[in-house]
């Protein structure tokens, strides 16, 4: 008898929050307040999947399509694209980088001297996930609540010299679930040449 637990592949319907595209629209409130006031637009839609409650999106800023669920909001800024929930309470931040000298695990080495001199009680640890080098904080002070910050760098080799820092702010309890959309949505990813 096997007591291995299976793998779950998850896929956009189970972090969908709406089972519409109404928060892909540009005109969708929070959508056209961020556009009216000089914030972001959401990124051209390339295809919406009824089926897996998903819409996707040409994101210029990271030279790449990508997916995310239903229910949740997309914008780009001109530096970076942003996806979030409703609540704004996840946050995953996608910037291509220009990486210069620096390796992933550099780069990361980077992230941690910023953040440790920045918030000096966060917790920190390094690992990797899905092939990437990553660091997840806990306890960074944000308003008056305490969050998780995942930093994942994933190289793009398409680009010359580029890599993507991948952010993702949480409350501590989103942490998993948040972590298990962002491996859906960057197997998703697909980058424009």
């Amino acid at each position: 008898m096997s007591t291995e637990t299976p793998e779950l592949e998850y896929t956009f319907k189970d972090f969908a929050s709406a089972n519409t595209p109404e928060s892909f629209m540009q005109d969708q409130e929070m959508n056209a307040n961020l556009r009216d006031n000089g914030v972001g637009l959401v990124p051209n839609m390339a295809g919406i999947d009824i089926q897996d409650l998903s819409g996707t999106f040409a994101c210029g800023c990271i030279w790449a399509y990508l997916t995310i669920p239903m229910g949740w909001h997309i914008f780009e800024d001109g530096q970076r694209t942003l996806v979030f929930n409703e609540e704004n309470t996840v946050q995953i931040n996608f910037d291509l980088h220009d990486r210069g000298e620096f390796s992933d695990e550099q780069m990361i080495e980077q992230v941690i001297a910023q953040i440790a001199e920045a918030y000096p009680e966060a917790k920190w640890i390094t690992m990797e996930l899905a092939g990437m080098k990553t660091v997840g904080f806990r306890g960074i002070p944000i308003e008056d609540v305490y969050v998780d910050q995942i930093f994942m760098v994933m190289d793009r080799p398409e680009r010359e010299n580029a890599a993507m820092l991948i952010r993702i702010t949480c409350d501590p309890e989103a942490t998993v679930r948040t972590m298990n959309m962002v491996e859906v949505m960057l197997r998703s990813l697909q980058v424009i040449q």
